[in-house]
């Protein structure tokens, strides 16, 4: 592959891969409750064919997302408390 031809390709992911961002955090802004920009995106699976999982944080909670095509769910991660002694 020519030099050009991979400067374009790595551009292209690039943009691909902000976009993704900017729609992982409209996708989790409806079903944790932030709106879109208080939200960071954490853990991203990345692109995979049929699956995605990451992570979504906002207002000092943490949600575990997935999407399997058009269907999309989150969940509040919560910590188990310590065992009483």
């Amino acid at each position: 592959m020519g030099r050009r031809r991979r400067r374009w390709l790595l551009l292209l992911l690039v943009a691909a891969s902000a976009g993704c961002a900017g729609t992982l955090r409209e996708i989790s802004s409806g079903w944790v409750g932030c709106p879109p920009e208080t939200i960071e995106i954490r853990n991203d699976s990345g692109f995979s064919f049929g699956a995605r999982a990451w992570q979504a944080a906002c207002a000092g909670k943490v949600f575990q997302c997935s999407s399997t095509g058009n269907a999309n769910a989150c969940s509040e991660l919560r910590v188990a408390p310590p065992p009483a002694r």
